[in-house]
């Protein structure tokens, strides 16, 4: 449960993005249920690495609010989650339709072309 200062700041994060980790928030809003983008994707957009997507994500405060648990890997491994671990990651795909099989989701549910072309 988000305490109310952290939804304040949730708040104005969505208002006035103040920074590329902000922005990247942001983005995981756009990505429907049901879909996952690639932390590449994400990292080509904001002109970063997949390593700081992932400590961006890491650091979300906000989760499942802000949808970091649809971000996985190029090659469609779940990668981790930290507000509950892979476990509950899997959980939360799954309840959004997502099929998770040996920690891996199918290509058909990659919303990273849309993704870009919404930004162009």
């Amino acid at each position: 449960m988000l305490k109310e200062n952290e939804i304040e700041t949730a708040i104005r994060i969505l208002r006035e993005p103040r920074t590329r980790m902000d922005i990247a928030y942001l983005l995981l809003l756009l990505i429907p249920i049901g879909k996952v983008v690639s932390y590449s994707t994400l990292a080509h957009i904001l002109k970063t690495t997949p390593r700081v997507i992932a400590r961006y994500l890491a650091m979300n405060k906000y989760a499942p609010l802000i949808p970091c648990h649809r971000v996985v890997t190029k090659r469609g491994e779940l990668g981790g989650y930290t507000p509950g671990g892979r476990e509950m990651k899997r959980r939360l795909l799954r309840l959004e339709g997502v099929e998770v099989q040996q920690d891996r989701v199918p290509t058909h549910v990659y919303f990273d072309c849309q993704l870009k072309q919404l930004l162009t």
